[in-house]
């Protein structure tokens, strides 16, 4: 019965691929939470960037609201970098800039109009949520690049250019600060085709002449040690149809030199240190879309920081990890362990289901003239409902009754909620009959 049932599930998921996935093509990319975020100011407040939006919740998780990435400032396709300051103003660091919003996401703007342009990384100091430092960084015409280190020190308030000019040489791609020595900062990129780290020891004043780094894939600055700011992680890699690479770098010498501590033939989605800085967690993430991954590796992958000997404790895929209140959080996977965010109080070798992919209670309650008033559309929430499968209505349009935006009541809706919800359970029944 096993086999049969294996069979028949990935007939109708082969079906599954063609029939409910354009639905999600509404956003560009596979439905999924990518990022997690606790606000800073408030112990209640969570936030998510997810392929379909960004999500919030004011009570810890028990329910979530939904508001468009248009609204944020990013498309479907993008992996923007979601951030909270020390007032719990939320910061999108986008494509086309740094989007800001003090009212808890109804309102975004460019908090500064220096700050346009491509914004690659985004730091916030964990130790004083108010200091924030965004990278802002693109094309200057012929190879050249222009790049910018800005800094606020009153929770997105305001900003002030540490380094008005970076190397115009280097496409920066990424920051990392001190929480323990504010002058010590750290910048990744990319110098001839080759990824490079440097660092500050002045604030961003002047920076020591870069490292190549020798690894490929681009690198981003994941953690700096809470007290030790000569110890610092890097995320390398990246994925497409041809294959994925994804490796952690570690370095106890400020950047002087690196030495490859992790390695799987899989995307590397997310990498965060435990509070105390004693143990590190690799999340490695399913983004799918067509890529190429070994599935054997994914996984949540846990070491302390004193040997890095890492043990897979999670054996599907993770898209994020970050501490919340003392507490081991990820982005895990609705059609392998059941649910889209999880919560774990034995470091990750189980989680507790916080938000399934298909609880989403609503769009975000907004004035008409805000920012996601006059961006997001009812429209676009049916879109969303189709993808996450929470689209189940099957009654005809002119009958049907008003459920908060979600009844899908074109034909378009009605199959593609059917399809959606019915691949969900097909999922989750493969998904038992492996284990």
């Amino acid at each position: 019965m096993h086999d049969a049932l294996h069979l028949s599930a990935r007939a109708f998921l082969t079906l599954g691929l063609l029939t409910v996935a354009p639905a999600a093509g509404a956003h560009g990319a596979f439905p999924a939470v990518r990022q997690l975020v606790a606000d800073p100011s408030d112990a209640n407040r969570l936030w998510a960037r997810a392929a379909h939006g960004v999500l919030t919740s004011d009570d810890q998780g028990a329910t979530w609201r939904w508001l468009c990435t248009a609204a944020a400032g990013y498309g479907g396709t993008e992996e923007p970098t979601l951030a909270l300051t020390g007032n719990g103003t939320a910061l999108m660091a986008a494509f086309h800039g740094l989007l800001a919003s003090s009212d808890h996401g109804c309102g975004w703007a460019l908090p500064d109009a220096l700050l346009v342009g491509s914004a690659p990384g985004v730091a916030v100091d964990a130790k004083n949520a108010d200091r924030v430092l965004v990278l802002i960084s693109g094309g200057a015409g012929g190879g050249a690049f222009e790049s910018s280190l800005w800094q606020s020190l009153d929770a997105g308030a305001t900003w002030k250019a540490l380094s008005p000019s970076l190397d115009t040489s280097t496409l920066f791609t990424g920051v990392g600060l001190s929480s323990s020595d504010a002058s010590r900062l750290y910048l990744t990129g990319s110098k001839g085709g080759k990824s490079v780290v440097v660092r500050s020891d002045d604030a961003g004043k002047t920076w020591q002449a870069p490292l190549e780094l020798a690894t490929a894939g681009t690198a981003q600055v994941a953690a700096v040690h809470p007290t030790n700011p000569d110890v610092v992680y890097l995320r390398v890699g990246g994925w497409g149809t041809s294959g994925s690479e994804g490796a952690v770098l570690h370095s106890g010498d400020g950047a002087k030199s690196f030495s490859e501590v992790l390695r799987k033939s899989a995307p590397l989605m997310g990498l965060t240190l435990s509070p105390d800085g004693a143990k590190l967690f690799a999340a490695y993430g399913n983004p799918r879309g067509g890529v190429k991954l070994d599935e054997a590796a994914l996984g949540l992958y846990s070491a302390t920081t004193a040997d890095h000997a890492f043990t897979r404790v999670h054996d599907t895929p993770v898209a994020c990890a970050t501490f919340v209140a003392g507490e081991l959080w990820a982005c895990t996977s609705q059609f392998d362990d059941g649910f889209e965010i999880g919560r774990s109080s034995d470091d990750g070798k189980t989680f507790a289901p916080v938000m399934e992919l298909a609880a989403l209670d609503g769009p975000l309650e907004c004035a008409p003239s805000s920012t996601v008033g006059t961006t997001c559309t009812a429209a676009g929430w049916d879109d969303v409902c189709r993808d996450i499968g929470k689209c189940t209505d099957t009654t005809p349009a002119e009958e049907s009754s008003d459920d908060g935006g979600c009844g899908c009541r074109s034909a378009r809706g009605r199959a593609g909620g059917a399809l959606a919800v019915l691949w969900l359970a097909l999922l989750a029944a493969l998904r038992r009959t492996r284990r």
